[in-house]
Parts: C-alpha cells; sequence; structure tokens
C-alpha cells in the first residue's frame, strides 16, 4: 500500500502502539515511576485515533458509490411510466410498456453511463395494494430496491387525482429523504391536470415533456459531487477492517487494563491488515524508549 493512506494507516498504528506501550507499562511495571501524564496521553491519543477513523469511514461509505457504481431506483404506483422512463434513459426498448397495471412484476435492473459514472438503474413493480401474491413479491422487491439505491427517482401521474397508492410513494421517499438523493418525475402533463402538485410540493419536481437530458443532466449533476479529493478507503475489505478496528476502540475499557490491551492489540492488528504486519517488538521499542525501564 502506498500513498497517502499508507500514510493514515501508519499514523494511527504508530499513535496505537504508542498507547498500548503505556498499558503494558502499567501492568507490568507498576512499582515503576511512570509520568503523571500518562492517562491523559492515552486518552488523548485514543480520542485522536476513533475520530480518524470514524471520519474516513463516514467520508468512504458516503462515497460508497464510487467504488461499486451508484444504483438509481425508479419508483411510483402501476401505469405511471416507470418502464417508459427507463427505456428512454437506456435509448432503447427494455422494459415492455402497457397500459395494463402490474405489467412490471419484479424489478428490471440496466446498468449505463451517466457521464462518468457506472450507474446501475432498477425499474421496479408498481407499489399498491396488491392482493395478488405474486405481485406481492414484486412490491417487496421494489421497496428491497429502493433501500439498497443511492437515488430514487419517484414518479407521478399528472393524469390522475393524488390517490392511497401515490399516498404510499410519497411515504417512502419521505422515509428515505435524508438518507437518499429523491427526484421527482412528473410524467403525462400533456394531458388533464389532475394531480395536486401540493402534495409533493418539497421536492423538486422534474416534467416528464421536458426533454430527458434535463433528468440526465440533473443525475449527474448529482452524481459529480460525489467525487472527492478527500482521503478514502478504496475497498469493501478495508472498509470492513477500519470498522473493525474502531469497535475495538469503542469497546476498549481502561479500568481493565488487560482487556483494554487486548481491545487495543486487535484495532492494531485490523490496521496492520491494510498496511503491514504488526510486529510485538514494535511496542517493546516504544515501551523501553519512553520509559525509564529495564529489561
Amino acid at each position: 500500500l502506498k500513498g497517502d493512506l499508507k500514510l493514515f494507516c501508519d499514523e494511527l498504528r504508530e499513535e496505537l502502539i504508542i498507547v498500548l506501550a503505556f498499558i503494558e507499562v502499567s501492568i507490568d511495571y507498576a512499582e515503576e515511576d511512570l509520568p503523571e501524564d500518562t492517562l491523559s496521553q492515552i486518552y488523548k491519543k485514543l480520542d485522536f485515533c476513533k475520530d480518524k477513523l470514524s471520519n474516513i469511514l463516514d467520508i468512504s461509505n458516503r462515497r460508497a458509490g464510487l467504488l461499486r457504481g451508484f444504483s438509481i431506483s425508479i419508483i411510483g404506483k402501476p401505469n405511471v411510466g416507470k418502464s417508459s422512463l427507463l427505456n428512454k434513459l437506456l435509448s432503447y426498448n427494455r422494459a415492455i410498456v402497457s397500459d395494463i397495471e402490474g405489467t412490471t412484476r419484479d424489478t428490471i435492473e440496466e446498468e449505463l453511463y451517466i457521464g462518468s459514472h457506472l450507474v446501475k438503474i432498477i425499474d421496479t413493480a408498481g407499489i399498491r395494494n396488491a392482493k395478488d401474491d405474486i405481485e406481492i413479491q414484486g412490491i417487496l422487491r421494489s421497496k428491497e430496491a429502493i433501500q439498497n439505491s443511492d437515488i430514487v427517482i419517484a414518479l407521478f401521474d399528472n393524469s390522475r387525482e393524488f390517490d392511497s397508492n401515490d399516498e404510499n410513494i410519497l411515504s417512502l421517499i419521505n422515509e428515505y429523504k435524508d438518507k437518499k438523493e429523491i427526484f421527482t418525475y412528473i410524467n403525462k402533463r400533456d394531458l388533464n391536470n389532475s394531480l395536486d402538485l401540493s402534495k409533493i410540493q418539497d421536492y423538486e419536481l422534474i416534467s416528464a415533456d421536458e426533454n430527458i437530458n434535463i433528468i440526465v443532466d440533473k443525475l449527474k449533476d448529482y452524481l459529480d459531487t460525489k467525487d472527492t479529493d478527500e482521503l478514502m478507503l478504496t475497498s469493501s475489505r478495508q472498509i470492513d477492517l477500519v470498522s473493525r478496528a474502531l469497535i475495538s476502540l469503542n469497546e476498549a475499557d481502561i479500568s481493565e487494563l488487560e482487556l483494554f490491551a487486548f481491545n487495543i492489540n486487535e484495532a492494531i492488528k485490523s490496521i496492520a491488515y491494510i498496511t503491514k504486519s504488526y510486529e510485538n517488538d514494535d511496542m517493546l521499542d516504544v515501551m523501553f524508549g519512553s520509559f525509564c525501564l529495564g529489561k
């Protein structure tokens, strides 16, 4: 591992080795005169490491789409135009389009580039109060797709009144509005204006009678904001290791020195798996270099 991420891991590793050395000295050389500020140094270094780990995890999780590709779900009640929108985005007829409600009974997934970003776009089954078992399963998969998506495009039919099915869609996007980027797409604007737009006034409304490039540009603008020069983890493995290291530090209880040392050891090992292996001699060098102890 090279570059800024290596420097980041090496710095954390060194700080935690110092913390471990302080603790081992407290355990093994309790009769020695230790610096009075040892405990405060331990807390300071521990807080520093936890803040660094939390920050890079937060950045990496928010930018996860850069690693695996972003996921976009198209949702709405039956026959609102979801499949038509998918076909327009793909520039070919991938999904069957019909006036019959419930034509799409399962999710349809395709990949395309929006700007420089590879995205997976998912056409979901129409969400309504269904009784048919197959359709119910499709709706459950639609809700699962929403949960796993980075972006949600919610469609509403301008030619029909806002009904209980639309209310279900609104409830879903309200539930996820703080976790995902939401786009509301008003379809069939060329027909009668029957939809009460005040119901969804909290969201920016995109009209279907505008050029499809309008929503493509809005998606691209949002995806471009996810590009970053900030330091971030570059694989799910690294994210898992840093998560494990943070858990170990949060579980470290200094009132139980042996257990505390174990947790610090586990955190060092997790970070070491990203960079280089951890040797016990590293900690011993700090112990005997920082304290007046006899070997």
